[in-house]
């Protein structure tokens, strides 16, 4: 947007609260934020922040037009932004969606004989309500459990009490089951439909029901303990054995974990990781001291799942507000890891909606509190873990991909499955995609983008350009055939010393035990060693036997010695010609050694010694590439026979064993190295669904990336995104017709002479 547009919309903006809409060019809304005061707030986007994420960054440059909405105060605002985020959705808001409905219990309070029910919404009715409840089986057990020792109805009937006792006591509406029920006969049920109970009998249990759903289970424990103390001196002991039972069963459904020394005897402790794209939550309610439930959620997030950062206060800020928003009850401390954004407006909204005079949302630093917090993350990651396994599960991807281990002959079971695909539209430029499956589910954290040199449409040769630039980085890893690389042992002290003595190296007091060595059989071809003095780690003596050099030994010495250092940063001391040699790898020249290493030998004061220079690696500036660096165990290119060859090809000249096959998108057939003739399995088995979404997903993110590199081609790739329809029949469309629109408005019959009937219609049917 230009600056005096800029300029235009800052100066409409009243110092007032409001919410503003962001616009594109399209006039489609992509942001909505909240803001105590518009003008400053809107003002702070289109200020230089170097701090700010790149999902912002992205979004302001779309921004065309801004609109406001002005209200009275901060929480109208709040309440605003969430009411329009929900109806609007807009592209750059974290919009939280569970993947799962929730349930309520509700008690109507309102019935003579109150009902207790297990509901999808919460109502404006009166009725008491608790939750949301996430694990329906669990509330389900603990309606079960409570219905044994404190009998209650679930029953739709409509039961008005009249006076007295008996069946005429009571008057029946609704009459959808025959009553007495079976709960009544089990003892399940008090049996007020035939006047077993007055409402005030009745609504001694239900009291006893809100406290337990409170927190509060002290009462009901006392009355049980006193009843089986009761049974038991009057030596009826059955009774006193089944009701010593119940207890029992109410310690199993209420965790009592007690929470010692926790400053708060209300509160809720919420904590969460990010895998996979989705958002895993754990809350613990504690009351009066101790734990008394938790609940789990799972969200989607559009930024997350495209792999943006999004900050933990904004994630945390998404999360209260979707919680709260439905919680039944609000208590007077919430526990979080990190601040959310706004905390001070969403304290106000929360106390507003609380029936409690204090409210306060609190990041513990130590203590206790703070090992809540880690406990609930701890929750957080086994939820994720379960939750991933049972969708495995449900999939059938576990048994599919111990199919693929057998199907394609693979050493080991598939974990980690990359995909490839190359897409080039209009012969313009081409780009490669890879994706990862870990254990049969996408890990989009761990995708890669190639923007590759081959621009004409030459598929075989995008394809070996795309598996060499990724496998050239994890060859990078592996020794070169016949050398191993090993602690040094007791026996190698003598051929280290020797090559100390033969290259002149200064290396301090020697010891074995601090040596690495990398062997041709029994020969030592290199050593390093990596000392520790106090709290500082350095490298002294590299060297490699000159008939072993060209082979970039000094390179897995030199990585083998930082990773196992046990600090950021690792010192050398060299001679100035083997400067560039250690900056290539990443160290950088320092002029004041740490006071740990003013003692090496030959170094009397604070620098190196004559003739010599120091040099630091920092970890922190040399982040490896988790993804990069992983092996996979199955490799699936995107293509037939010939792109099953070049993987085939490119394998063979790193010398990396790995399994490899290709899914062609036709027939679905499986291409593999070992026969001519391809595999084709049940569409329905696990096996080829793995790797079709593993195919379908790679194209996807090829597809996306090329749409985020040029408008131009991203309206061409409107093309490849109908179904059935490839990129090959797309390149035939454009080189004849020239354009998109071209396309839209040939007729059906000419654009079928290029690229035959069926997809000619596919075409025309997809743009009426």
């Amino acid at each position: 947007m230009e600056k005096s547009k800029i300029n235009g919309i800052i100066k409409t903006l009243p110092h007032e609260p409001g919410v503003y809409k962001m616009k594109n060019s399209g006039a489609k809304i992509i942001y909505i934020g909240k803001a105590k005061d518009l003008k400053n707030r809107v003002s702070s986007y289109f200020q230089e922040d170097p701090a700010r994420e790149p999902r912002i960054n992205k979004m302001i440059s779309e921004i065309e037009e801004v609109e406001f909405i002005v209200v009275k105060s901060e929480i109208e605002a709040l309440l605003l932004e969430t009411n329009l985020i929900k109806e609007l959705r807009p592209k750059y808001n974290i919009k939280m969606r569970d993947d799962k409905n929730f349930i309520y219990i509700r008690i109507n309070t309102n019935e003579d004989y109150p009902k207790i029910a297990l509901v999808r919404k919460k109502l404006n009715d009166k009725a008491t309500y608790f939750g949301p409840k996430t694990a329906t089986f669990k509330v389900k057990n603990t309606f079960r459990t409570l219905k044994k020792i404190l009998p209650f109805r679930h029953c739709n009937l409509d039961i008005k009490y009249i006076s007295g006792t008996g069946e005429s006591s009571v008057k029946i509406g609704n009459k959808t089951i025959k009553y007495p029920c079976l709960d009544y006969h089990i003892g399940r049920c008090q049996g007020p439909c035939i006047g077993k109970c007055t409402p005030e009998q009745y609504q001694t249990n239900i009291e006893k029901i809100i406290k337990f759903f409170k927190g509060d289970t002290s009462a009901l424990f006392e009355d049980l303990k006193s009843d089986m103390k009761k049974a038991a001196l009057d030596q009826k002991f059955e009774k006193a054995a089944k009701i010593r039972d119940k207890m029992k069963d109410i310690e199993e459904i209420t965790m009592r974990q007690h929470v010692s020394n926790l400053l708060f005897e209300e509160a809720d402790i919420m904590n969460y990781i990010i895998d996979n794209g989705k958002i895993y939550t754990n809350l613990f309610q504690v009351r009066e001291g101790k734990i008394i439930g938790q609940e789990n959620f799972t969200f989607d997030a559009d930024s997350i799942k495209q792999n943006e950062y999004v900050s933990p206060a904004e994630i945390i800020n998404s999360f209260i507000r979707f919680y709260y928003e439905q919680a039944t009850e609000i208590p007077k401390h919430i526990l979080v890891p990190e601040e959310p954004e706004d905390k001070e407006t969403i304290e106000k909204w929360l106390l507003k909606s609380s029936n409690s005079n204090t409210l306060k949302i609190i990041v513990p630093e130590k203590g206790n509190n703070n090992r809540l917090l880690e406990l609930s993350l701890l929750n957080a990651k086994h939820f994720a873990n379960q939750s991933k396994a049972r969708w495995m599960h449900e999939q059938g991807i576990d048994k599919g991909l111990e199919e693929l281990k057998e199907i394609l002959h693979l050493d080991k079971f598939p974990k980690r499955i990359e995909c490839y695909d190359v897409s080039h539209i209009g012969g313009t430029e081409t780009v490669g995609s890879m994706i990862v499956f870990i254990d049969g589910i996408a890990n989009p954290n761990q995708y890669r983008r190639f923007k590759l040199a081959q621009t004409k449409p030459n598929d075989y040769a995008s394809m070996k350009e795309l598996l060499t630039r990724r496998l050239e980085k994890l060859a990078k890893q592996n020794l070169p055939k016949g050398f191993t690389l090993k602690k040094a042992v007791k026996k190698d002290s003598k051929p280290l010393l020797e090559n100390i003595k033969t290259a002149n190296l200064i290396v301090g007091e020697f010891n074995y035990k601090n040596y690495f060595v990398i062997k041709k059989g029994t020969k030592i071809a290199g050593m390093i060693g990596l000392i520790k003095t106090k709290d500082t780690f350095h490298t002294t003596g590299l060297f490699v036997d000159p008939k072993f050099r060209g082979q970039k030994l000094s390179y897995f010495l030199l990585s083998k010695a930082i990773e196992t250092a046990k600090s950021k940063r690792i010192y050398i001391i060299c001679r100035k010609a083997l400067k560039e040699h250690y900056e290539e790898f990443g160290f950088e020249e320092i002029h004041h050694l740490p006071e740990d290493l003013h003692n090496l030998k030959d170094c009397t004061t604070n620098c190196p010694i004559e003739g010599m220079i120091a040099l630091v690696y920092d970890k922190n500036k040399h982040t490896p590439d988790k993804s990069f660096n992983s092996k996979p165990d199955l490799i699936l290119i995107d293509g037939g026979k010939g792109q099953l060859q070049m993987g085939i090809d490119v394998l063979k000249k790193f010398s990396l064993k790995i399994g490899v096959a290709s899914l062609a998108k036709q027939e679905e057939e499986i291409f593999v190295p070992w026969q001519n003739d391809p595999i084709r399995l049940d569409l329905t088995s696990g096996s080829i669904q793995v790797l079709q979404r593993a195919r379908d997903e790679a194209h996807r993110f090829a597809i996306e990336y090329m749409k985020n590199r040029h408008g131009k081609i991203a309206t061409a790739s409107e093309i490849i995104e109908i179904p059935g329809i490839g990129e090959k029949t797309m390149q035939k469309l454009f080189r004849t017709f020239g354009s998109l629109e071209n396309i839209k408005n040939t007729p059906m019959d000419k654009i079928a002479e290029i690229v035959g009937k069926s997809s000619a219609m596919k075409i025309k049917q997809h743009f009426q």
